[in-house]
């Protein structure tokens, strides 16, 4: 029986589902051309549409896809989950090397070119950021400077935008929650990072983006 992760969050749930939507939907195209045979049921019929899809997208996508669709058979369980199990998470076997250079080779193939989010540039160029930042530094908005505290408070420390709700800076000790401490995908729920060698300016300047952050929440002493 397939299992799914405990630590699923509701939000992980329902991307899941809707990423299990796209397989389904790829099982009636596969059907209507005749690729899919005589398979009727649908958590089968899922599997069978991620091992089409595999080669043709990247190993990290093909992994989302492979986690959604145990996901969703788990929390939907059918009469023929073991062949679907079979065939997303099938038995080692000796030959698997072969099998995985056969698939990169595939993958290879078929991705010369760049598509969706591969197309998305990595990282921003500091002249990009040195203009976003005067235009912002320029601007009139009300929200313009929280935003330049904001970035620059990001670039120090590397923070993902949802994990400044629960920074706590303890003289040079910022505190955290992890954001993608669910699935298994970090080493803890919390994590510190020592600031200690950061210039004083730029530690003031994070505690007083927390402050400013948790003033406009709810009013907390900093």
């Amino acid at each position: 029986m397939l299992m799914p992760p405990t630590s699923k969050t509701l939000g992980t749930e329902r991307f899941y589902d809707r990423v299990a939507g796209l397989l389904m939907r790829h099982a009636a195209r596969m059907e209507v051309a005749g690729n899919m045979g005589v398979i009727a049921d649908r958590n089968v019929q899922i599997a069978f549409a991620f091992l089409d899809l595999e080669p043709t997208v990247t190993a990290a996508t093909a992994r989302l896809y492979r986690a959604a669709a145990v996901s969703f058979i788990a929390r939907n369980p059918g009469p023929m989950d073991e062949d679907a199990e079979a065939i997303l998470a099938p038995e080692p076997t000796e030959t698997d090397y072969i099998q995985q250079e056969q698939l990169d080779r595939k993958r290879k193939t078929n991705l010369t070119v760049l598509r969706g989010a591969q197309q998305k540039a990595k990282w921003i160029q500091t002249a990009d950021w040195d203009r976003l930042l005067r235009a912002l530094t320029e601007s009139s908005s009300h929200w313009a400077q929280p935003a330049v505290h904001w970035i620059m408070a990001t670039l120090i420390t590397g923070l993902r935008p949802c994990e400044w709700k629960s920074a706590c800076l303890l003289g040079t000790q910022l505190q955290l929650m992890n954001a993608k401490a669910t699935n298994g995908r970090s080493h803890s729920l919390e994590r510190t990072l020592d600031l200690s060698r950061l210039p004083e300016a730029q530690l003031k300047l994070i505690g007083g983006f927390i402050c400013a952050f948790h003033r406009s929440r709810t009013p907390v002493s900093c």
